[in-house]
């Protein structure tokens, strides 16, 4: 049985791969054993369609790594989970970016990305004027 260290390492790496477009090994059962309210329980809502953007480290490191100043900060809530992938990712690389930094490059390549998609949506669901 591996340690909870171990485990943690794992479920990072995995995230990560995730998050990166690979998918992840799969695991099996004897290797993670969820508390039995955990197994019992339905997922509630279905997972997202991953989209695979395959670049390399260079690039990633490029994109994303790239320090930045933030001038008007605000805050916002996020996932514990997730909060510690991104440190871990930015401790691993040997990153001298900040979380904040990094968070913003992320942002802002998905809106870049994104910006049709999202565009498109956004002219399907504007409401019509209510005075002609």
């Amino acid at each position: 049985m591996s340690t909870i260290e171990e485990q943690r390492n794992k479920v990072i790496a995995e995230q990560i791969r995730k998050m990166a477009g690979m998918e992840p090994e799969e695991t099996k059962p004897e290797e993670v054993r969820l508390p039995k309210e955990r197994q019992e329980k339905p997922q509630e809502k279905p997972s997202p369609k991953t989209l695979s953007f395959n670049i390399d480290l260079e690039t990633y490191m490029e994109t994303f790594l790239n320090p930045c100043i933030i001038e008007n900060r605000v805050s916002f809530s996020l996932n514990r989970e997730t909060l510690d992938v991104f440190r871990h990712i930015l401790h691993d690389l040997r990153s001298k970016t900040t979380l904040s930094a990094y968070i913003e490059n992320i942002l802002r390549e998905h809106l870049s990305r994104h910006k049709d998609v999202i565009g498109k949506g956004i002219e399907k669901n504007k409401r019509k004027p209510i005075i002609p």
